[in-house]
């Protein structure tokens, strides 16, 4: 979200008052993740916070279950976790900072479903909140009483969030062929013992939108 909107900003013209640029000496307005902010960064322009806000799951299924395979164990789980984005826009002048977050909001909800689709969210911008010029004080360190206004952005969003469990049982605690596969059980081919710690996971967002987690091996043993 705070790239969105650093890209948002950007494509205001260069004589804008609130167009966005990487550096800190060209930029016009301040945009960064969370919070607090130190004052010497915005209290010469105004500023947008990015803060993730509070979130949890939903649990919207017993265990998170959504399908598992009886052949091999593996296991597959969903669930939905639900939050509210927070943008704190600071300004010296209240109405300013209303503005700025009002132009934002509104942007965050027409480019929807492109957040949606690429952003990563299940759903985002169907209903947001700007409240009234709030206090100073509350997000800028150091900030006096007649300096940093704040106004909040709030935005519920929904994120499907899923994990994979693969067992790492042998194969010949899952299947029957170590007793039927040769006439002899000393003679059959078993796997190379897997110790933990040199087991590899991959974490990597698959095509059907879930992530695959598991452990790392660690630094390697002398």
């Amino acid at each position: 979200m705070v790239r969105f909107l650093q890209g948002l900003f950007s494509k205001l013209p260069e004589d804008s008052d609130y167009h966005w640029e990487p550096n800190l000496d060209g930029t016009k307005i301040f945009i960064a993740g969370g919070t607090p902010i130190d004052s010497g960064l915005v209290l010469s322009r105004p500023a947008i916070a990015v803060d993730v806000g509070p979130y949890q799951p939903a649990n919207i299924a017993l265990d998170q279950h959504r399908t598992s395979s009886l052949l091999t164990g593996e296991r597959m789980h969903m669930d939905l976790v639900s939050g509210n984005l927070l943008l704190y826009v600071l300004s010296r002048e209240g109405d300013e900072a209303r503005r700025i977050a009002g132009w934002a909001s509104r942007h965050i909800r027409y480019h929807r479903r492109l957040l949606q689709k690429v952003g990563g969210f299940h759903q985002i911008g169907q209903q947001f909140s700007v409240s009234a010029p709030t206090d100073p004080g509350q997000v800028v360190q150091g900030s006096s009483d007649t300096e940093a206004i704040m106004v909040t952005a709030s935005f519920p969003w929904h994120l499907q969030w899923g994990w994979y469990v693969k067992p790492i049982a042998p194969t010949e605690k899952t299947s029957l062929d170590y007793f039927l596969s040769e006439d002899r059980a000393q003679d059959y081919q078993r796997a190379e013992m897997q110790r933990l710690r040199n087991i590899n996971a991959d974490i990597a967002l698959k095509n059907d939108d879930f992530q695959v987690s598991g452990m790392n091996p660690g630094p390697e043993s002398k």
